[in-house]
């Protein structure tokens, strides 16, 4: 019997429904491992309806529709392949098309000034040493206009998502201002920075763009994000060509 079968390839061609389930999945299940995670996945998008599941083989039993057929573990496995990328960040800003019944800001931050980007940065990053829920919560605050109703649990897993999606599309953008542990991705990646690191970082941040002005300093706190990091990218560009020349 043949059939064709079609799941998403990444975050953007998710429906709402279907990101709807994979985020409050992901919240509400956090002991699910990978395996199980896409498997679930692979039967959700692709519309399957499992009748019943053979433990010892692995092998399911499930319904399409009208018609009524058996997949084996190694088909399982095969399929589920193509959803590794729900393992990771979308590999380009992406966020969910409303949240709290309201649309959020451009997935990209091209709408963010620098000190809301500032501030974001470094609530993403003390959730990632707390893991305190609240912080994201914080986040979403300043990202989603006027929310219509309270957050969800799994909207702030989006959040979360989303922010990753945003930092890892921004170190691959200004290379010479961010270094790729800056991404700190979903899976986590060297050592996270302290309290005190992410303040004198962003001290810095402040400084390079002020020149040493003070009272330029709400001037370029309001200036966008992106325009901000071009500036920093640029400067830390010359800097690095500049002391390679000194070598």
């Amino acid at each position: 019997m043949h059939m064709e079968i079609f799941v998403p390839k990444s975050y953007s061609e998710l429906t709402a429904a279907q990101s709807r389930w994979m985020f409050r999945t992901l919240a509400k299940n956090p002991e699910l491992n990978s395996v199980e995670f896409k498997t679930f996945a692979f039967l959700r998008f692709a519309g399957l309806h499992v009748i019943t599941k053979d433990y010892e083989s692995g092998d399911f039993l499930i319904k399409l529709g009208r018609s009524i057929f058996r997949i084996d573990a190694a088909q399982i496995a095969g399929a589920i392949r193509h959803l590794d990328w729900t393992l990771f960040p979308p590999a380009r800003p992406w966020r969910p098309d409303r949240i709290a019944w309201r649309r959020p800001t451009d997935a990209d931050f091209s709408d963010v000034d620098f000190k809301t980007y500032i501030a974001v940065d470094n609530l993403y990053q003390g959730y990632l040493q707390t893991y305190d829920l609240g912080l994201i919560r914080r986040i979403a605050d300043m990202l989603v206009p006027s929310p219509h109703r309270p957050f969800r649990e799994w909207e702030l897993a989006a959040v979360f998502h989303w922010i990753a999606s945003v930092k890892d599309f921004f170190v691959k953008k200004f290379p010479h201002f961010f270094s790729p542990a800056d991404s700190n991705s979903l899976a986590g990646s060297g050592t996270l920075p302290s309290h005190k690191q992410i303040e004198d970082a962003m001290n810095a941040q402040i400084r390079a763009l002020t020149k040493g002005d003070i009272s330029r300093e709400e001037e370029i706190l309001s200036m966008p994000c992106w325009r901000a990091l071009v500036e920093l990218d640029s400067q830390a560009r010359e800097y690095q060509e500049l002391k390679a020349k000194t070598k």
